[in-house]
């Protein structure tokens, strides 16, 4: 009732709402709840076309674990919790490619236990989404990673182990 784009379409197109129109009303949690509702043949199509260099084995299980642990941590964020030394209940599947570049061993269960449950985990998936975006985009992903590398290099306090990052961290989450 108080949209009125919503209600234009349900008035003159017997309420067949396109989705770009919808996303402009939803929450990130209901967002997740449509993607987990997609049958497999939509939601392929789907990441193939906003994601096309994405391995075909990561469409299902790899985009809804993403939008969760994006939900996830944007939650913690917006509604100051902390994350700082935390450890933080989301399964993002990662990239082997991120993997191979944080130095850990695929095979090796620790990998899991020291990044993917932690800030860390959550800004690689992230960078996901911004690797197929528009270069201002990336650029802008990349100052505010050179943010995040001021204020721990600046803090006598802030240690980017506590993190989860790795040594190489900047680089791991670094585009372009």
């Amino acid at each position: 009732n108080k949209d009125n784009m919503i209600t234009h379409h349900v008035i003159q197109y017997g309420g067949n709402i396109p989705i770009w129109v919808l996303f402009e009303e939803i929450t990130l949690g209901q967002f997740s709840k449509f993607v987990s509702l997609l049958n497999d043949d939509v939601l392929k199509g789907w990441v193939n076309t906003i994601l096309p260099k994405l391995p075909t084995s990561f469409c299902r299980s790899g985009i809804k674990s993403w939008i969760s642990t994006i939900q996830l941590l944007r939650n913690k964020v917006a509604h100051s919790s902390k994350v700082y030394g935390e450890y933080i209940p989301y399964n993002p599947k990662l990239l082997q490619e991120d993997k191979d570049m944080v130095g850990s061993d695929i095979s090796d269960s620790n990998f899991y236990d020291t990044y993917q449950h932690t800030i860390f985990g959550g800004l690689l998936t992230v960078k996901i989404f911004y690797s197929d975006l528009r270069l201002s985009d990336q650029e802008s992903w990349n100052h505010f990673l050179e943010k995040i590398k001021e204020r721990i290099c600046n803090s006598s306090v802030i240690q980017h182990g506590e993190l989860g990052f790795p040594d190489n961290w900047y680089r791991c989450l670094t585009l372009i």
